[in-house]
């Protein structure tokens, strides 16, 4: 896929300079990452339990309550051992695989 893409597809989009009113050229993090999946909804309806029971366990920032208690952009993915990275962090990273805006950190 990234060949065909490489050979095919980027150079039409750099010629017509898609990336100016779309989005930008695809990046290799972003063809080889791991899937994913985006939790999203309104405070206390499950998110956070559900992404533990999913885990088998809690994940370093969970917090469950009942009032709104994870305010923050988590990306959780597997490792040996649980750490925590900031968001900040991953934006800075060029091999992670979303693009994301620092504005919102």
């Amino acid at each position: 896929m990234k060949i065909a893409y490489d050979e095919k597809v980027l150079p039409s989009e750099l010629r017509h300079l898609y990336a100016q009113f779309d989005t930008p050229p695809i990046r290799d993090p972003e063809l080889f990452g791991k899937p994913t999946i985006m939790m999203l909804g309104q405070y206390s309806v499950g998110k956070t339990s559900m992404i533990s029971y999913l885990l088998g366990g809690t994940y370093p920032g969970a917090d469950i309550g009942p009032e709104p208690t994870t305010d923050i952009f988590a990306h959780i993915s597997y490792n040996e051992f649980p750490i925590t990275v900031p968001g900040t962090t991953l934006v800075a990273d060029k091999e992670y695989q979303f693009q994301v805006s620092p504005s919102i950190f």
